[in-house]
């Protein structure tokens, strides 16, 4: 059966190449396809199958199967900020075929899109805890000497899973002490600091590991899968949680945990959180804020050693008439 040029595919491909032509990066079309293909098969289980028939009450009645949806994986209904994806990739792909005359009015227009949850980042290592995780690969394989500096460079420089992905070689300079960010997220170049021991896990890998892993031809990526090219995003997630398994900790996360880590103990150590904002990637302090949030031990020793109130010592019996509060 030939595909109808006027179908959710053949548009959304149209619309991928024209995000490609703004200069939109791989991974933002993957994610708005990957968003976009779960609503174009609810919609064809509904017998819909252009663009042209979505209508406001359609948009309106998938949002609420998004709100209703159980995660399988973790048998909780869908997240806010999930939805909220979904939701927005909706939006710009009508938005898209408004303005290209393909649809004869924007019934994402209007549609509410929910708040983000705006949660605290809880689920981070603490010292003892991150020291356990790194040390559970097996050194004695090259995979394992890759995983250990992997999670080293996680750790010591808070960089994104797609951004250590798409490290290449020359990208970690051990002269300077830098790792260099190439198209991080919104298509931005950064220079973050590195640690000496994660300079010395990477040296350590890419001296006895990475060629038994490479793959010709070499394309010069740092960190490559067991079957020798780039690393699939989803894939070292799998690893990450593994060795968080083995080490016995249930807190949620994968490599995104080693960002909240990193941020958190940063703080915690007394690092300026403007100077983190720009570790991290951030676009507004609004979103580095969050881990000032975090060191409620450290607030809590300031709070008794400064407020007047926090050093007063509890009353005796016979100042308890004159120290217990009024009725």
């Amino acid at each position: 059966m030939p595909r109808d040029p006027a179908g959710f595919e053949a548009r959304f491909e149209q619309f991928a190449e024209a995000s490609r032509i703004k200069g939109h990066s791989e991974d933002t079309i993957n994610r708005s396809q990957y968003s976009m293909r779960k609503f174009f098969a609810w919609c064809e289980e509904r017998g819909i199958f252009r663009p042209t028939d979505i209508t406001r009450p359609i948009l309106e009645r998938y949002q609420r199967h998004l709100f209703h949806t159980i995660n399988p994986r973790t048998d909780r209904p869908l997240s806010l900020a999930y939805q909220q994806t979904i939701l927005v990739h909706i939006r710009s792909f009508f938005r898209w075929l408004i303005r290209q005359n393909l649809v004869l009015y924007n019934p994402a227009a209007d549609i509410d899109i929910p708040r983000r949850d705006n949660t605290l980042p809880t689920d981070f290592l603490s010292r003892e805890e991150i020291e356990r995780v790194l040390t559970q690969p097996n050194l004695a394989t090259a995979q394992g000497l890759r995983d250990r500096a992997i999670m080293e460079t996680f750790y010591s420089t808070g960089i994104r899973r797609m951004e250590i992905c798409n490290l290449k070689i020359d990208d970690a300079v051990r002269e300077q002490g830098v790792v260099i960010v190439r198209k991080g997220k919104g298509r931005k170049d950064r220079v973050v600091p590195i640690g000496e021991r994660a300079l010395q896990w990477i040296a350590a890998y890419t001296q006895d590991a990475r060629h038994k892993l490479v793959a010709a031809p070499d394309e010069r990526w740092l960190f490559v899968s067991n079957t020798g090219k780039q690393i699939p995003r989803n894939r070292l997630n799998g690893w990450i949680r593994g060795y968080l398994r083995k080490s016995d900790i249930q807190k949620r996360g994968a490599s995104h945990i080693f960002r909240h880590t990193f941020a958190t103990h940063m703080h915690q150590n007394g690092a300026d959180i403007r100077f983190i904002q720009a570790m991290l990637g951030h676009k507004g302090l609004a979103t580095t804020e969050r881990y000032t949030h975090v060191v409620i031990d450290q607030l809590k020793k300031i709070h008794a050693a400064t407020h007047p109130a926090a050093q007063m010592k509890p009353a005796g019996p016979a100042d308890s008439a004159i120290s217990r509060p009024p009725d």
